[in-house]
């Protein structure tokens, strides 16, 4: 299993909306939406988005942010397929790891 981490760039990648859409039990296009309601940078939060990738694929996603010395993790969904595999709690721990040295005490 691969993280990374994503730059805000043009948006949110098309695969974390569809990963959204079919993951989370919303009405009609709002969870393909959800992902860039945490997506852009806001001020005076700096943005952590992380995928686990499982080879090209992405299979996870956690996205957050960090204000002053407080991390805040928004989002977190992983593909039914992968679940029970130790990618959530992998995704949390990355996430935790860079959301710390961007400065946050307490998460």
């Amino acid at each position: 299993m691969m993280f990374d981490e994503l730059p805000a760039g043009a948006g949110v990648p098309q695969e974390i909306e569809a990963l959204a859409r079919e993951n989370f039990d919303l009405d009609g296009d709002d969870a393909a939406r959800m992902p860039a309601m945490v997506w852009s940078d806001a001020p005076g939060a700096v943005r952590v988005r992380l995928v686990a990738r499982d080879g090209a694929r992405i299979v996870g996603v956690a996205i957050g942010s960090v204000v002053g010395t407080a991390g805040f993790l928004d989002l977190l969904v992983v593909v039914p397929d992968m679940r029970r595999r130790g990618i959530g709690s992998g995704l949390i721990g990355q996430w935790e790891s860079r959301a710390t040295a961007l400065g946050a005490e307490a998460l």
